[in-house]
């Protein structure tokens, strides 16, 4: 039994947003930041800005930089949507011939074309000229998918790198204001404050399409490798 015949090359390059994808507004996670922001902290203190809620305390600072993250995330997602629509679009056409091509493949009698004379020597060399034509086409289009699998698993990884270091960025900047806010309102308040992620629609988006996406190409892989192997057994 030959091997399959994909071999993953990968698509270089990932989308431009996720090589500059600018700032959080008003998260700036530099080492000189982190003494001012434990100043605003303290500030807020005095001037009692702590809110308690049921599950901790919050500040309307730490809200409004909750907002700002949200909103990045949710735009840079929605931009990687948007970059990736050709590529979708087309990795879901050749999934579809793929899938037509497997069809008419199982779908054809096998039986051989039998007399002589002209005319069954023409239905003979036009039906072996199909099958090369179909064999040919399902091998360009399983390295296609191979390829562009290989593609989109390099971008996800791109937006989970992406993902983590804007928490981070936002996890430095409120670790320092809270320790402002904790050196000027009573010991009681919480050693980090409440944060929420709010709904971030780009990201839902990119997340449910990237899982049929990858699930759909594994199955076509998959199944257009196991006729090819059959047709070279």
């Amino acid at each position: 039994m030959r091997e399959r015949p994909v071999e993953a090359a990968g698509k270089p390059g990932i989308p431009g947003v996720l090589r500059n994808p600018g700032k959080i507004r008003g998260v700036n996670n530099f080492p000189h930041i982190a003494p001012y922001e434990r100043w605003i902290g303290a500030r807020d203190g005095r001037k009692k800005q702590v809110c308690v809620l049921d599950k901790g305390h919050t500040t309307p600072r730490v809200r409004k930089l909750e907002r700002s993250y949200n909103s990045y995330l949710d735009r840079v997602y929605t931009t990687v949507i948007s970059t990736e629509e050709a590529e979708i679009k087309k990795t879901w056409r050749m999934i579809l011939e793929l899938d037509d091509l497997l069809k008419d493949f199982l779908n054809e009698p096998d039986e051989e074309i039998l007399g002589e004379g002209e005319e069954a020597n023409r239905m003979r060399r036009r039906a072996e000229e199909k099958r090369k034509w179909q064999r040919d086409r399902k091998l360009q289009i399983l390295t296609e998918l191979a390829s562009m699998r290989a593609h989109f698993i390099l971008v996800d990884e791109a937006m989970s790198h992406f993902t983590e270091s804007a928490g981070n960025s936002l996890d430095a900047v409120v670790s320092s204001y809270w320790r402002g806010i904790r050196s000027t309102t009573p010991e009681s308040v919480d050693f980090y404050p409440v944060m929420e992620t709010k709904d971030q629609p780009g990201r839902k988006k990119y997340e449910a399409n990237r899982d049929e996406l990858i699930a759909a190409i594994d199955e076509s892989i998959g199944k257009g490798s196991d006729i090819h192997e059959k047709e070279e057994e």
